[in-house]
């Protein structure tokens, strides 16, 4: 019996030992080209391990030795992505990061006057709007209030069949499919003429466009 428990036991530890050294893990601070931290970068190795550097632009690593042959793939937004070899990292290490620089083309500002830009837009109105018949799906909710007082609500979900740029005026056509109008809003009464109150909003947006 005591020879089973001393086996088990060594079996026990040795396990432990084993698992201990197969593990291991590296502490360090990320920071820019000014030495300031960056907090949030994420550290990567292959898809299964990763972690994240602290508000402070620290980070804990923690990875099996199995994997030791890996880089550690460094990256955040407006920075270049750094990669480092497992074998390289140590314990304290600081890692800079590089911002990435962004070529843009070249932009040329004319001195054209708001009048001129929307008469070029109305004319390619053609141009940038579908011509034919089309449908369009959408979801209409209105409320109104004085103070924390409510005087209506209601939502729906619409389809919007539109007959397209024509260059004639014409209205679209609403299928109103699920709506909902609200009678009392926690403890206030209130009333809300559903039908009214999205044919006269979409009427004074057709209007308006």
């Amino acid at each position: 019996m005591n020879k089973t428990f001393i086996i088990l036991l060594s079996i026990l530890l040795t396990t432990q030992l084993v698992d201990a050294q197969s593990v291991r893990q590296v502490e360090g601070l990320v920071v820019d080209e000014n030495n300031v931290t960056i907090p949030y970068v994420s550290l990567r190795i292959g898809s299964q391990t990763g972690t994240m550097t602290n508000n402070d632009g620290l980070f804990v690593l923690k990875f099996e030795e199995t994997v030791s042959k890996d880089s550690l793939l460094i990256s955040y937004i407006g920075y270049k992505n750094l990669k480092i070899p497992l074998s390289g990292l140590y314990s304290n290490m600081k890692i800079r990061l590089v911002p990435a620089v962004e070529s843009l083309n070249e932009v040329i500002i004319r001195p054209y006057s708001a009048e001129s830009i929307i008469r070029q837009a109305i004319a390619r109105i053609s141009e940038n709007y579908d011509t034919g018949f089309f449908e369009m799906k959408g979801f209409y909710r209105e409320t109104g209030k004085i103070d924390t007082n409510y005087l209506s609500f209601a939502e729906a979900s619409l389809n919007i069949l539109n007959h397209g740029y024509t260059g004639k005026r014409s209205r679209d056509q609403v299928v109103i499919n699920k709506e909902r109008s609200l009678k009392k809003v926690g403890e206030q009464e209130v009333s809300n003429p559903l039908h009214l109150a999205i044919e006269g909003a979409l009427t004074l947006f057709l209007l308006m466009i």
